[in-house]
């Protein structure tokens, strides 16, 4: 009491008896905590639940995945027993909750991740819309009946260039390595401003202007070889030469793409030349991703108010197919093809190239492909890779016969071809079948019944005869 010895105005029993018990049940509560805090539950177990705890708990866990950061946060699907026993939960409840197996968390934080994923992958996509919606210029198309449809006026095949590239239509020039891609198109952007014949084969409905967007050649290459075409038209004609710019050309996104429509506005061709470098810049993959690259090119023509446009891309080096997603298959109206003689590996700069057509309307054959170097003019010619070198094999072939005439057998022959001239055997045998065919060499049975080879007719490789009158005769004959 006060005025007593060792009296202490703090001292006060009811305080210290509440006191104790608050950190006895402190003491309890932690030793709880600690008790469920290993074990897992699912989020979905408190679905229903009619206690105070469990909806609070509930409620939090779903507050903290609606406002958590869609590419950031990975959402909560199971939670720790403490967080029940902090929300109120006892023992006994605690007890009828269904713990999670060790499988059960993996699938759920598998599930999880995958949410988060998904999220971002629809933040991404909303992103593009929005920004599409924003910049774009292209009005979607209005639906139009089948009856109104077919109430319209047929057209027939009408074409930029006849035969290869059909009016309003896409091509796809896949190339083989080192083959004359560039030059080729060369050829396309003279023959498109100034009305020249394609090739000099194909008839062209000209246009006023056509861009190129060069991904590979620097400037000094790309003026040197245009500068050869001599290209009369040359303010028609935009060159924008993007060696080490290509990562600007991100057409994938709306607004740079609407930035480079504006750039390119007027144009009614645009050649890209070539699809790889602008799919490597994107940081995108050949064999899955061309496809996305080539439907952003559609939307830039459609916002340039484009007809036509061309992408070049190269061919694998095991096939003649252009290289990477099938998608590059689908997308043009026009595939047209430039492929070499011989080993791929082994060129002299000197191997012939050929040059075909595939597509809707569009049906060229292989044909042969004529380079004047002074020019860089490509010209087309028939004959496919397969007559090109029986034709260039049969002077030879038929020197052989005419040297031992009813004395060569076929066997020998080829041998001959393949050993003296470096032939294929596979060639060999179709220089042989061509002259056949072409009544250039007969065939009689022989001993042991060989085929024996004797000139058919006029040698058409031999010298003209000399057909001048003779001075000395005197009718003049």
């Amino acid at each position: 009491m006060p005025g007593e010895p060792g009296y202490n105005p703090y001292d006060n029993p009811d305080l210290d008896a509440k006191f104790a018990a608050e950190r006895e049940a402190q003491a309890v509560n932690e030793k709880r905590l600690k008790r469920w805090a290993a074990w897992r539950y699912p989020v979905t177990v408190l679905d229903g639940r009619p206690e105070q705890w469990a909806r609070k708990l509930a409620a939090d866990i779903a507050r903290r995945n609606a406002m958590g950061d869609p590419m950031k946060t990975t959402p909560t699907l199971f939670f720790p027993g403490d967080k029940a026993v902090s929300a109120g939960a006892s023992d006994t409840e605690m007890k009828a909750l269904r713990e999670l197996s060790t499988d059960e968390i993996d699938a759920l934080t598998l599930k999880a991740a995958a949410i988060r994923e998904d999220r971002r992958a629809r933040a991404r996509t909303l992103a593009r819309k929005i920004a599409a919606d924003r910049e774009a210029t292209v009005a979607a198309p209005e639906p139009l009946s089948l009856t109104d449809l077919l109430a319209e006026p047929d057209d027939g095949p009408t074409y930029r260039m006849d035969d290869v590239w059909p009016t309003a239509g896409r091509v796809l020039l896949a190339a083989q390595f080192k083959s004359g891609k560039s030059t080729l198109v060369g050829n396309v952007i003279r023959s498109l401003v100034d009305g020249d014949q394609f090739l000099s084969e194909f008839a062209v409905r000209p246009v006023s202007r056509v861009a190129l967007l060069d991904t590979e050649l620097d400037s000094r290459t790309l003026r040197r070889w245009l500068r050869d075409q001599g290209i009369r038209n040359t303010e028609a004609v935009s060159v924008l030469a993007l060696r080490g710019a290509v990562s600007t050309f991100d057409i994938l996104d709306p607004a740079i793409r609407s930035e480079w429509a504006q750039r390119l506005a007027g144009a009614d061709v645009v050649i890209l030349d070539c699809l790889r470098p602008v799919i490597d810049s994107l940081g995108l993959s050949e064999d899955k991703d061309a496809g996305r690259v080539l439907v952003a090119f559609d939307a830039l023509l459609a916002e340039i108010g484009a007809g036509e446009g061309m992408v070049i891309t190269h061919m694998g080096h095991q096939n003649e197919r252009a290289r990477g997603d099938s998608r590059l298959l689908d997308w043009p109206d026009a595939l047209w093809k430039i492929v070499r003689d011989g080993n791929e590996t082994d060129d002299d700069g000197n191997r012939r190239r050929y040059f075909s057509a595939l597509g809707r309307d569009v049906a060229l054959p292989e044909g042969l492909l004529n380079f004047d170097a002074a020019t860089r003019h490509l010209t087309y010619s028939g004959g496919n890779r397969r007559d090109s070198a029986a034709l260039a094999s049969m002077p030879a072939l038929l020197a052989m016969v005419s040297a031992e005439p009813g004395q060569l057998s076929k066997r020998a022959a080829e041998s001959q071809l393949c050993e003296e001239h470096g032939l294929t055997q596979q060639d060999a045998r179709r220089t042989i079948a061509k002259a056949i065919k072409d009544g250039l060499l007969t065939v009689t049975v022989g001993a042991r019944r060989s085929h024996m080879l004797s000139l058919g007719g006029v040698d058409p490789f031999a010298p003209p005869l000399d057909v001048s009158p003779d001075l000395d005769d005197s009718e003049g004959r």
